[in-house]
C-alpha cells in the first residue's frame, strides 16, 4: 500500500495533471548532429555526433571515387624509408643465381620423393592435407644436387626451422 502522499492516490484530474509533467522527459532523446564536408566533392552535410569519427564522405559515391587510384602523397618517401628493397640491396640477396635449381628438379622428382615419404613431414610427423602442406628440402642444402637421397618432405614449419639453424651455424 502506497502512502497518502503518493500520486496515484489524488484524484483523477491532479493524477492526469501530474502525469502530463511527468512524461515531458520521456521519450526519445534530442540528436545532437554534427556539420561536415566531404573532402571529395565539398558539399557540407550533417552526421549525429556519435558517427563523426566513422563518416568523412557524405554518400558511397564519393568515398568510393576517394579510394580508387589515388596514390598517398607520402609513399615515396615510404618506399626509400622501407626495409623491403629490391635486388642486391634485400637483406636476403645472395648473389643473383639466374636458376639455382637444374633440369633435373621438376614435378616428377617431386612426386617420387612425395610418394617415398608418405606424404608425411620427416621430422615431427605431420601429414599433409594437401600438396602445399608439405615441401620438398635438400638435406645438404645444395639445389643443384638433385638425388632423390638428398630430398625430403617436410612442413612448412619444420622447413622454416631447418633453414634457420642453418643460418644460425653461418
Amino acid at each position: 500500500m502506497k502512502p497518502e502522499w503518493h500520486w496515484t492516490n489524488k484524484p483523477e484530474p491532479e493524477r492526469r495533471r501530474i502525469l502530463q509533467k511527468m512524461s515531458v522527459g520521456w521519450g526519445k532523446k534530442p540528436i545532437t548532429r554534427v556539420t561536415l564536408v566531404c573532402p571529395q566533392c565539398g558539399i557540407k552535410f550533417e552526421v549525429k555526433k556519435s558517427e563523426v569519427n566513422r563518416r568523412k564522405y557524405h554518400n558511397k559515391e564519393c568515398f568510393n571515387k576517394s579510394k580508387k587510384g589515388v596514390i598517398p602523397k607520402n609513399i615515396e618517401i615510404a618506399r626509400r624509408n622501407s626495409p623491403i628493397k629490391k635486388g642486391s640491396e634485400n637483406i636476403n640477396w645472395k648473389g643473383g643465381m639466374p636458376r639455382p635449381y637444374p633440369n633435373k628438379w621438376n614435378g616428377s622428382l617431386k612426386y617420387k620423393v612425395w610418394v617415398r615419404d608418405r606424404n608425411r613431414c620427416q621430422i615431427c610427423g605431420k601429414l599433409g592435407k594437401e600438396r602445399s602442406d608439405l615441401v620438398c628440402h635438400h638435406v645438404d642444402f645444395n639445389k643443384k644436387n638433385c638425388n632423390i637421397k638428398n630430398i625430403q618432405l617436410l612442413c612448412r614449419h619444420c622447413h622454416l626451422i631447418v633453414h634457420w639453424q642453418e643460418r644460425k651455424k653461418l
